[in-house]
């Protein structure tokens, strides 16, 4: 049994769920965002105490398509996702 098997059903979804948002990196950047001062509160309390913080591999590029996208300016989030990349563990 090497596989998924086609005749399982997708699951189904019922009523309408609305997203969560969890406060972000984008969100404590961009200040237009509807959770930034709350983002940025936590992120700096994290900060702060040193926590450690486990960093997905896809977590740079995220980082660089959202900002890109909040500011239109594509250099500008590389630039951040890269100055991100460089914080120490």
């Amino acid at each position: 049994m090497g596989g998924v098997s086609a005749s399982i059903p997708a699951p189904r979804i019922r009523g309408t769920l609305a997203p969560r948002r969890e406060p972000n990196s984008v969100d404590a950047f961009n200040p237009h965002e509807t959770g930034h001062a709350k983002s940025l509160q936590i992120l700096t309390a994290i900060q702060e105490r040193g926590d450690p913080v486990i960093v997905p591999a896809l977590l740079m590029p995220e980082i660089a398509s959202a900002v890109a996208r909040a500011t239109g300016d594509r250099d500008g989030a590389v630039r951040y996702a890269l100055a991100t990349a460089a914080l120490p563990i």
